[in-house]
């Protein structure tokens, strides 16, 4: 199994693998070409990108980049409050 096959795997398992796109854009690549990766994990604020001639590594970038920004916050319920609270 690939380095690649295994991380989108354990992405999935892990219900972190919610966004993911790969595209030629012109670049410095071969034939002028490049990849760019993008990649939103379920988990953390944001996303993570990357560029490389290879789609593969730029899948990697991607993946890498993302899993750097910090837990996505966590929003604190609001209390209850009932009329007999009101009233008491």
């Amino acid at each position: 199994m690939s380095t690649l096959e295994k991380t989108l795997r354990d992405l999935a398992a892990d219900g972190e693998l919610t966004y993911l796109s790969v595209v030629p854009v012109a670049g410095n690549g071969p034939d002028n070409v490049v990849f760019s990766a993008s990649y939103s994990p379920a988990s953390r604020w944001g996303h993570g990108t990357g560029r490389h001639a290879d789609p593969v590594e730029a899948i990697m970038l991607a993946v890498k980049a993302a899993s750097m920004r910090g837990k996505r916050p966590v929003k604190e319920p609001e209390p209850e409050i009932s009329d007999e609270d009101l009233l008491a």
